[in-house]
């Protein structure tokens, strides 16, 4: 039996979020909300190829469609990984009922998948659709934690589960003086000698220049038209700099820019989590005991058992750096 999607009518036709949109995005939108890739967040894959099938369409037709409700805050759109994040998701689907008892872990899981420079900001949309009464939604925030096993991230990235890392123990992360070092240049795919014979050529141009020439060698290399070697070209780039133009570096130099925005916005997605952590360890650690019964006494005993443990450990954090 096929799942049952509910749309609000007046959220849809009357939206002030839709009315302004054609029928082709209307249409989009209508399939993003029933779609069979569709799962209890609004947050998912899609292949792009069915998805437009399914509309009648070609994947052309679709992804210029997705791009404008991107660009219109509608909805998130990521081409590359067929990740679409329907932002008037929870305008059709009840928050509440997806951390409901028979839902929670499903919808906890399907968080844990969505990508990273999306997270954040989801989660803090996700919790404010959630009652406020009786500390409801204070208590999610804190059982969305409770998933990943770590009291330091109050929302729930993905973590790194290759060998060597499964750590069970309470660990917290200490943000303080906390410092990210990018690679100044992206070097082409070469070999050590190159790069090291490349660098000392580029130091004689402006760093304005560099990546530039970096960009197009290393769009040469990818096109195979490296012919005479690359110190070489590179050297003829340095030596007749005044009259260089980028032409087989421009996809290279694209995609490392997308790249390098993807990169800060994850930066930026991971600083945010480290300022909530603070927030977070505090207001726990702050709870007193009255405090903490009203807000997970409907909490399995187990759940409250095991938070219990994680308060006292960061009582005691904090104690030791106000000792300090």
């Amino acid at each position: 039996m096929g799942r049952q999607r509910t749309i609000n009518d007046a959220e849809f036709w009357r939206s002030t979020k839709i009315a302004d949109k054609t029928q082709e995005d209307k249409a989009t939108l209508f399939y993003l909300l029933t779609s069979p890739f569709s799962n209890i967040v609004g947050v998912y894959k899609v292949v792009l190829k069915i998805a437009a099938a399914e509309m009648g369409w070609t994947a052309d037709q679709l992804v210029p469609v997705l791009t404008r409700l991107n660009n219109a805050n509608v909805i998130k759109f990521e081409e590359e990984s067929g990740f679409i994040w329907v932002k008037i998701w929870w305008d059709h689907n009840s928050a509440k009922m997806a951390i409901a008892t028979t839902l929670r872990q499903r919808t906890f899981e399907q968080i844990e998948q969505i990508p990273i420079i999306w997270r954040t900001d989801f989660i803090d949309d996700f919790l404010v659709r959630i009652p406020a009464k009786d500390s409801l939604r204070q208590s999610i925030s804190f059982e969305i934690m409770d998933y990943l096993d770590t009291v330091s991230i109050p929302y729930p990235y993905a973590r790194d589960r290759g060998a060597g890392n499964d750590n069970n123990t309470n660990n917290f992360i200490d943000t303080t003086n906390t410092t990210v070092v990018l690679a100044e240049l992206d070097y082409p795919k070469l070999s050590e000698n190159e790069i090291s014979e490349i660098k000392k050529l580029i130091e004689r141009i402006s760093e304005l220049q560099r990546q530039d020439v970096l960009d197009e060698i290393e769009g040469k290399r990818r096109k195979g038209k490296l012919k005479n070697g690359v110190v070489p070209l590179c050297r003829h780039f340095v030596e007749n700099i005044e009259r260089f133009v980028i032409a087989d570096g421009v996809s290279v130099k694209t995609d490392r820019v997308a790249k390098s925005i993807n990169l800060q916005h994850s930066l930026n997605a991971l600083n945010h989590e480290k300022e909530m952590n603070h927030k977070v360890e505090k207001e726990l650690a702050n709870m007193d005991s009255v405090q903490f019964d009203q807000n997970f006494c409907h909490f399995p005993a187990s759940f409250v058992d095991h938070l219990k443990e994680k308060r006292a450990a960061l009582q005691e954090k904090f104690i030791d750096k106000n000792s300090v």
